[in-house]
């Protein structure tokens, strides 16, 4: 799978929230991708991104525009390519957790109860 720079990473990481999804708030913004998930039944701005980085996403399959919802704009979500992703990047991070906890000489049951 290819690499992604940190804007896209963190978009996609924004993505996989429960509900979701990354709008364009033009004109207000220009160049900006909004990513806004549900809480309590409320549609809540979680972070902004560029839109290179949701181009990337979309570039690479992680992503896809979707027809607009009830606010009438186009909506970016995960495809399962962008999940598969997320896997991937999540059991990296996990060996590498690992792979400190090795180097330090902590046993692996003490590295997954450390925070």
């Amino acid at each position: 799978m290819p690499e992604l720079t940190a804007a896209a990473r963190r978009l996609l990481e924004a993505l996989a929230a429960e509900g979701a999804y990354g709008f364009r708030p033009e004109p207000d913004e220009p160049g900006i991708v909004a990513v806004v998930g549900q809480r309590n039944g409320i549609s809540l701005r979680r972070t902004s991104a560029s839109l290179a980085a949701a181009g990337e996403l979309e570039k690479s399959g992680f992503a896809v525009w979707r027809a607009p919802g009830r606010s009438r704009r186009r909506r970016l979500v995960l495809t399962a390519w962008g999940w598969a992703k997320l896997v991937e990047i999540a059991a990296a991070t996990d060996v590498a957790a690992l792979q400190r906890s090795d180097e330090r000489g902590t046993s692996h049951a003490e590295a997954e109860t450390c925070p």
